[in-house]
């Protein structure tokens, strides 16, 4: 079963949606109502310093193709 993901924040604090902290770093935090869930990293860690594009991981739930 596959279908275009509808992607929403979650976590965070009222003002910053899925916006979230990681040893400086930011984290956006979405996940569609499939269960997928997807974190883009916004630190480069090896260089301490922001990436020009982020780094995003996405966890795909169990029984739907990505």
């Amino acid at each position: 079963m596959s279908h275009k993901h509808s992607w929403e924040r979650y976590g965070g604090c009222k003002e910053n949606p899925g916006v979230h902290s990681s040893g400086g770093s930011v984290v956006i935090a979405t996940r569609c109502q499939c269960g997928a869930e997807k974190r883009e990293d916004y630190w480069d860690h090896e260089r301490n310093r922001p990436r020009k594009t982020p780094s995003v991981k996405v966890t795909e739930s169990e029984g739907v193709a990505l």
